[in-house]
């Protein structure tokens, strides 16, 4: 029991260790850059937050502009941490969702699970083998 309690420490510690890089940019269907859409955003957009941004943000909109549809996405980092929220408003549609683990807002919502299992997969094994000391 001891080990699982050091292995949630030091997952718990190592999480929260430095800041967080989240991707941070804009894209809209508007514009000729596209380096932020996609599952995977362009690599110089994945920047350090800064001090007290602990999270993630994504921001998706589809609103249709003089009969042009028009896409964006806001990539971004957060204070905040909640549930997935989502609004629909005279024909502008929006979600923003949050996560907490580096370069987790990239848009394809797996990385923030695997990194969690990871790191506490690699936190388990370190107590495991301290204990066995």
């Amino acid at each position: 029991m001891e080990v699982i309690w050091i292995a949630i420490a030091v997952s718990l510690l190592a999480a929260n260790s430095e800041a967080i890089n989240c991707y941070q940019c804009t894209y809209t269907s508007v514009a000729a850059e596209n380096d932020c859409l996609g599952p995977k955003p362009a690599a110089k957009n994945l920047l350090r937050c800064p001090a007290g941004y602990d999270h993630c943000s994504t921001t998706t909109s589809k609103m249709n502009i003089f009969g042009t549809e028009t896409e964006s996405i806001v990539r971004n980092c957060s204070e905040i941490y909640i549930s997935r929220q989502c609004i629909s408003v005279e024909g502008v549609k929006g979600c923003t969702s949050f996560c907490s683990s580096d370069g987790c807002n990239s848009g394809n919502g797996s990385s923030v699970m695997r990194a969690t299992i990871l790191t506490f997969a690699v936190a388990f094994f370190a107590a495991l083998l301290v204990s066995k000391w």
